[in-house]
């Protein structure tokens, strides 16, 4: 278990290095208290998560995408202002305030259940014991595409405070990881920030950018 805790911690590591992360099969079964936490994590998304609840709402994005050069330095900076109305969770239009952003559709307002899939769960070291807990979840097979990385989640709500993803094979990425952090509107798990960090391969040049998106304005149509 040692060497699985410390395979989640390196994921957590790529998560914000864009490495890739290799993968390997943990051969003892998950402790049952992670199991229990998962299980009302699980629970919990499934019933207060927006697209699985057919939720008719809307909500504004602020974004910024800048463009990064050699050693880190900003290359370009792109921003959008934007409304997103969403008909039974589903994306259904969009009004666009101001933007010099060629793609706003690019912004992502999804994340995955990862409590409701087959990973392989564990709790972090170092627990405080404070009001949020982190478990970390892998896969295992490297050849897996679906994210891997770390969930934190109120100890006692059992709902998602933060999650980040990275995404070993994603296609057109050679490197895309996704941090988002939630607030809880009207009974209802939302992002309120979401920050995600790619390297996408092109035909002449490779395209190292970082996407913040902050949230505002939800409004849940009853």
């Amino acid at each position: 278990m040692e060497k699985y805790r410390i395979r989640l911690w390196t994921a957590l590591v790529v998560l914000a290095a864009g490495l890739p992360l290799k993968s390997a099969v943990d051969d003892r079964k998950a402790d049952p208290v992670v199991q229990f936490y998962c299980a009302q994590a699980r629970s919990v998304c499934a019933e207060h998560k927006p697209d699985e609840q057919a939720l008719t709402y809307s909500l504004t994005a602020t974004s910024y995408r800048n463009k990064v050069g050699e050693r880190g330095a900003i290359a370009h900076v792109d921003s959008a202002v934007a409304d997103f109305y969403f008909s039974s969770g589903t994306l259904d239009s969009q009004k666009t305030a101001v933007s010099t952003l060629k793609k706003i559709a690019d912004i992502d307002f999804s994340y995955p259940n990862v409590f409701d899939q087959d990973y392989l769960f564990s709790f972090y070291p170092n627990d405080t014991g404070g009001k949020y807990l982190a478990i970390g979840f892998d896969t295992d097979s490297a050849g897996d595409p679906r994210p891997v990385g770390l969930a934190i989640i109120d100890r006692y709500e059992y709902s998602l405070h933060r999650l980040y993803l990275f995404y070993p094979h994603q296609a057109g990425y050679k490197r895309l990881s996704r941090t988002l952090h939630f607030v809880k509107h009207e009974g209802y798990i939302f992002p309120d920030s979401i920050l995600e960090l790619a390297t996408r391969a092109g035909v002449f040049s490779t395209d190292h950018y970082r996407l913040e998106t902050v949230i505002s304005n939800i409004k849940i149509n009853r």
